[in-house]
């Protein structure tokens, strides 16, 4: 069997690029283009001068945008976190100021003293006389 005279055709999509240093023209397959990029790995011109391509990919882009959007998500909840237990704080402190109003309100319609906790006939029939709406419950 002789492979004399046999013709094949091939297919290849060829990118043209250009050496940064001696600004030779040259070609890559597309497939080669595609994985330097992704990969940002050297490659050589004809001239031998070292090429690489820095930017950043789609998906490298994609990527960061990512964690940046996951990193002001996690802050979001933490910040809900710490709001909804400071929210929780406030709301113990103003049912225990409440407590304490109520218990110093009661104490001066019956006439007793908040400090020394002594009795006062007057007082007690004040609070009677001149504010009746007011009354221990």
């Amino acid at each position: 069997m002789s492979v004399r005279g046999q013709t094949f055709e091939i297919r290849v999509q060829i990118v043209t690029e250009e050496c940064c240093a001696c600004h030779v023209a040259f070609g890559l397959t597309s497939e080669m283009q595609t994985r330097l990029r992704d990969t940002h790995q050297s490659f050589y011109c004809p001239n031998g001068h070292p090429q690489s391509y820095l930017g950043q990919t789609e998906a490298e882009r994609l990527k960061i945008k990512l964690r940046s959007v996951e990193q002001d998500r996690d802050w979001y909840k933490e910040a809900e976190s710490r709001q909804s237990a400071g929210r929780a704080s406030a709301e113990r402190q103003l049912a225990a100021t409440k407590g304490v109003v109520t218990k110093m309100r009661k104490r001066a319609i019956t006439g007793t003293c908040a400090f020394c906790h002594r009795h006062f006939t007057n007082v007690q029939r004040h609070v009677a006389s001149q504010h009746p709406t007011e009354s221990v419950e």
